[in-house]
């Protein structure tokens, strides 16, 4: 019965790439092969990103293999670091939101076995993110280091190691969200508590990142010191690094409270599994909150609202769908307080090269804020997220170009005020032209609009209603990756075609002049998917 709960538990994460969301049919082979493809090279991708951060310890290398261990301390360090920030944020929803938790709690399933299932798509996760880390600097010390037979034996073991380890961290940081999610009596509280916990996380984790090439260079410049620090203050890491040098004893402490951990956590959520799984959180009637909305308001207001409670009641959309809209103006925050040594560094590189930097500035801020916003794509699972309840709103008195119209608004509602908020305070810091910063707030306008409008396009062409856990929807969709990579194709094109322009066609370009062609061109593009989504859109909508 395990065997078959953790088959069921992969075969639905993989399902979108056998299986016809539309037809229910197996998809060709040269379709199954090509998603696979494209999947195994973003993941060599990454690996190799890691990979060349390695050369970081390259100085380390030519140092005696005594202090060795401190580099497969640091990077196991970091291995550990992705494989939490990776599959954090799916542990709570799947451990205790699928929907399918009560309907297998019912059958004769020890609800050990459906916990284990559970957990190993955890455990596949964190494999995978830590792994993007770990092997590739194995394969680095074994080209440029002195790795011995033993040590690397113990590399392979530390791999399993790690992945128990981060897969019990990931449990346990999931455990605490939902007791903290039971002490608040409605849905929409408990999301907002998740979203700021792992906003908090998010932000955690990007200052390390941001101080993690400073202080691998010093590591690797300075392996007494540090190493005596890791020592004393990282005992754990230490005896990862010593473990992956082929040190037995080390090897043996870390195996032991990587198994001691993991124990005691399987037997914390094996006791608290069946309560906190199905146990009633007090959520109101939503069928009697949308009908009172929908007697208060008008229809487009109602339906609004539908979507924001939607998007407002399940922290998996709020985090994975709409993070921009509290990193771009971050962003931009960061910029305003740090704007005198920006300022003073673009100064620089104008003298060094010879850049005319402020012809260039407008639009690097704005491709900036566009890349940031990007991670906004509340509008394209909006449909899939429906589910096989869908038959219900098309139901209702309502013309279905309306409910496309209330998908849209809510992305656009949630989304612009982020952007245009952000070009303004950008372009107090940075000293912009008024001119370009109402090009600029025009422009992040208008792309926000056709990113919600293809977004939503491809939901309504490729939706996915049969899912038991919205993270598939959410996160595990072509149709969310698709949009991710034209928001971030964007920024690509205005800064890359403002300079091929300058540097080949027309030296003086006016910057100005370039954004305006651009408001020009995503104007009509919204108008063009718009008008798609309120025929034919519309049509097969009513078709699904």
């Amino acid at each position: 019965m395990l065997k078959a709960l953790i088959n069921k538990q992969f075969s639905e994460i993989f399902r979108t790439y056998f299986v016809d969301k539309k037809t229910g049919e197996a998809k060709p082979k040269k379709k199954i092969i090509t998603s696979f493809v494209v999947f195994a090279l973003i993941m060599l991708l990454l690996a190799g990103m890691f990979f060349a951060m390695s050369f970081l310890f390259l100085p380390l290398m030519k140092l005696d293999r005594s202090v060795h261990w401190i580099y497969f301390a640091a990077m196991g360090a970091v291995s550990i670091l992705l494989g939490i920030f990776g599959s954090v944020f799916n542990t709570f929803a799947s451990l205790y939101l699928p929907k399918d938790n009560e309907l297998l709690l019912a059958m004769p399933i020890s609800p050990l076995k459906l916990l284990l299932s559970r957990v190993s798509v955890v455990a596949g996760l964190a494999a995978l993110y830590s792994g993007l880390v770990f092997v590739p600097s194995c394969i680095f010390y074994y080209i440029f280091g002195k790795p011995t037979f033993l040590s690397v034996i113990y590399d392979v073991l530390l791999f399993l190691l790690i992945t128990l380890f981060v897969s019990a961290l990931t449990c346990i940081l999931g455990f605490l969200v939902a007791l903290i999610a039971l002490s608040v009596k409605n849905k929409k509280g408990k999301s907002f508590i998740t979203v700021l916990l792992s906003i908090a996380f998010i932000f955690g984790y990007y200052y390390a990142i941001n101080k993690m090439n400073t202080a691998i260079t010093y590591l690797a410049t300075h392996p007494t010191t540090v190493g005596n620090s890791i020592k004393k203050w990282g005992n754990l890491i230490y005896q990862l690094g010593e473990a992956a040098m082929g040190n037995s004893l080390s090897m043996l402490i870390f195996a032991g409270v990587s198994v001691v951990l993991s124990g005691i956590c399987l037997f914390v959520l094996s006791k608290t599994f069946l309560n906190l799984a199905t146990k009633n959180k007090g959520e109101k009637n939503t069928q009697n909150k949308s009908a009172k909305i929908s007697k208060q308001s008008g229809v487009m207001s109602a339906l609004v609202k539908k979507e924001f409670l939607r998007f407002t009641g399940s922290a998996t959309y709020m985090l994975n769908c709409g993070l921009g809209i509290i990193f771009t103006p971050a962003v931009a925050v960061f910029c305003f307080i740090k704007r005198k040594a920006i300022l003073s560094a673009l100064s620089a590189l104008n003298s060094a090269f010879g850049i005319d930097v402020k012809a260039y500035l407008p639009l690097v801020t704005v491709a900036v804020i566009a890349l940031v916003s990007s991670m906004n794509t509340v509008s394209t699972p909006s449909v899939s997220l429906e589910g096989k309840n869908l038959w219900i709103l098309k139901s209702l008195p309502v013309q279905t170009k309306d409910i496309i119209n209330a998908k849209l608004k809510l992305h656009n509602y949630l989304c612009v005020p982020s952007v245009v908020l952000s070009v303004v305070i950008m372009g107090i810091a940075l000293k912009l032209d008024v001119t370009f910063v109402i090009l600029g707030a025009a422009l992040l306008t208008v792309i926000t609009y056709f990113i919600g409008a293809i977004g939503l396009m491809f939901g309504i062409k490729n939706p996915n209603f049969n899912w038991t856990n919205e993270t598939t929807p959410i996160k595990q969709s072509l149709n969310v990756l698709f949009v991710l990579l034209i928001g971030w194709v964007i920024p690509v094109v205005l800064v890359g075609g403002y300079y091929l322009i300058r540097k080949f066609l027309v030296p003086d370009f006016e910057a100005a002049t370039f954004l305006s062609f651009f408001v020009v061109i995503f104007a009509f593009a919204v108008r063009f998917v718009t008008k798609w989504l309120l025929t034919e859109g519309t049509r097969a909508l009513e078709e699904l």
